[in-house]
């Protein structure tokens, strides 16, 4: 649980991040607009990079993204520069 607060708490102090070509990343807690520490796929309209990539950043198949596949999309994106 820690871990959890602490990846959240990070990608929070992050603001947005750069993701090759695909312009900026919003943080993840600012596409959380409910609070609940998952990304659901209407949240995630928010962001057309996002919405387009939430599949297949959706490894768990429950339909919402967690901190730590939200962070795994990220670095996927870093390394298709």
């Amino acid at each position: 649980m820690k871990k959890l607060l602490a990846l959240i708490a990070f990608t929070g102090m992050c603001g947005s991040v750069m993701a090759g070509d695909k312009g900026e990343v919003p943080a993840f807690t600012d596409l959380d607009k409910d609070a609940d520490s998952y990304i659901s796929a209407s949240e995630a309209k928010a962001s057309d990079w996002l919405a387009s990539n939430f599949s297949k950043a959706d490894t768990d198949g429950d339909g919402r993204l967690s901190p730590s596949e939200y962070l795994t999309l990220i670095k996927m994106s870093d390394k298709d520069r």
